[in-house]
């Protein structure tokens, strides 16, 4: 399996976290090939995408309410090929949550992430 550091791909929505309050900060992007087995000649498979980063508030300890932090993820051609989220509850934050997020893709083909807060729902 190779790994590959796709971090430069990531684009924060910093309007998002305006208008919620909070900052996403300390990211970082890597795609990683899984080796099949029964992978054609053409060498399509799988890529699994992996971003990790820390959500804080802009002020204080404290979110005024739940958040999820969403990941699109965008082909050469500008189509939206995945997304993936991971929930912050407000009522249990304290400080700063840290996030994974993990969506699985065509080997090669993601070539812009979005990374951004919305509200649940």
């Amino acid at each position: 399996m190779a790994r590959k550091d796709i971090s430069s791909l990531v684009e924060q929505l910093e309007a998002f976290e305006k208008k919620l309050k909070v900052r996403i900060e300390a990211v970082s992007a890597f795609e990683e090939d899984e080796e099949d087995e029964e992978e054609d000649d053409e060498g399509d498979g799988e890529s699994d995408i992996t971003v990790r980063g820390e959500l804080h508030p802009v002020n204080g300890t404290e979110i005024s309410q739940d958040i999820a932090i969403r990941l699109s993820v965008y082909d050469a051609a500008g189509r939206l090929i995945e997304t993936c989220e991971d929930f912050v509850d407000a009522e249990s934050f304290f400080g700063f949550h840290t996030f994974e997020l993990n969506c699985v893709t065509e080997a090669g083909s993601a070539k812009r992430l979005k990374l951004f807060p919305v509200l649940p729902g």
